[in-house]
């Protein structure tokens, strides 16, 4: 298995998991991370919506078969997920639920808010909350999901994949920096990275220093 295979490419994601002390954790929680980002990846890579549907069908019959404790077809990330099943209780319905959400992108076309709001809860609320059963499946995890919604609906926005009029930030932003305030501590490094939303949400260019440290704060004072 090497590293390129299970490498996290998301710079966002990279800094938010960089808070997570437990380095076990800290390396699965980047798998399935990377799991997320093979799954983005699929739209932005086929120029048929239906050698997408073949390419996501692929990864939803391999989590199947992990969850059904059959031979799994082989991948690094499929054999990694695998053995993640072995040692946390996740849910794999959420993962199947995860990959059937990345089909609306294959159209390549502008989302409607509904469309995209749909598609903030079957990627980043269902990511964080997987996420959540890896690093501390004992707490409440749904505070996680109005940050979520916001830093996904800015990312679209940003990707000019939402269609015009843009979605209301600014109540989207409230909504969020109250939830994450509520956000329990040991969880706060699943979202963090929500800080970057209002640039994006701006479609405003931000530097690498100052995206580390509005993450950095996000995560030291559980504050959007």
């Amino acid at each position: 298995m090497s590293d390129d295979d299970l490498s996290l490419k998301n710079e966002d994601l990279l800094l938010s998991s960089a808070f997570i002390d437990d380095a076990v954790k800290r390396a699965d929680i980047r798998t399935i991370y990377a799991f997320f980002d093979v799954l983005r990846e699929v739209p932005e890579r086929v120029t048929q919506p239906l050698m997408g549907e073949i390419r996501l069908r692929w990864w939803y019959e391999a989590v199947e078969e992990i969850m059904a404790g059959a031979p799994v077809r082989y991948h690094p990330l499929s054999a990694a997920l695998e053995d993640m099943f072995g040692r946390y209780a996740l849910d794999g319905q959420m993962l199947l639920d995860l990959i059937e959400g990345q089909m609306v992108l294959l159209d390549k076309q502008p989302l409607s808010h509904k469309d995209a709001l749909t598609l903030a809860d079957r990627s980043e609320v269902l990511l964080a909350r997987i996420a959540a059963q890896v690093l501390d499946p004992n707490v409440d995890a749904a505070a996680l999901a109005e940050p979520a919604h916001y830093y996904a609906l800015a990312r679209l926005h940003a990707g000019h994949m939402i269609a015009p009029p843009a979605p209301l930030f600014k109540a989207l932003r409230e909504e969020a920096k109250a939830a994450f305030r509520q956000v329990p501590p040991s969880l706060v490094a699943l979202m963090a990275h929500a800080a970057l939303a209002k640039a994006y949400a701006a479609q405003k260019h931000t530097g690498p220093l100052m995206r580390r440290f509005k993450v950095f704060w996000a995560f030291l004072t559980a504050r959007l």
